[in-house]
């Protein structure tokens, strides 16, 4: 199967980044996300980043709590704006930010 943002948002919704509506709501909504430029080992190194989330979560049976506004390349390496509450699931977000897979 190959890897794409399509894909990766499908199989995964809750990573599709989301705008905070600025209103009296609490509720976000979700975007259209800008299309990702990212190579081949970035595609795979975020899927295999979002698949151990997932794995986290479900490990401790817990529900998917995990907020992201945008996922970004800085000089090779991906960033992932967002919200959590678990330290855990914030130490996997740095495991993979700190790779540096070449810029897009």
């Amino acid at each position: 199967m190959q890897i794409t943002q399509e894909s990766m948002f499908k199989r995964f919704p809750w990573a599709k980044p989301v705008i905070i509506e600025l209103s009296d709501s609490d509720e976000g909504f979700f975007c259209d996300v800008i299309p990702w430029t990212y190579n081949r080992a970035q595609l795979n190194l975020i899927h295999t980043m979002l698949e151990e989330i997932e794995n986290w979560f479900s490990l401790y049976n817990k529900p998917i709590e995990v907020t992201i506004f945008e996922f970004k390349e800085v000089q090779g390496h991906v960033f992932v704006e967002k919200i959590c509450g678990f330290s855990e699931i914030e130490d996997i977000f740095r495991k993979y930010q700190i790779i540096y897979l070449g810029e897009e």
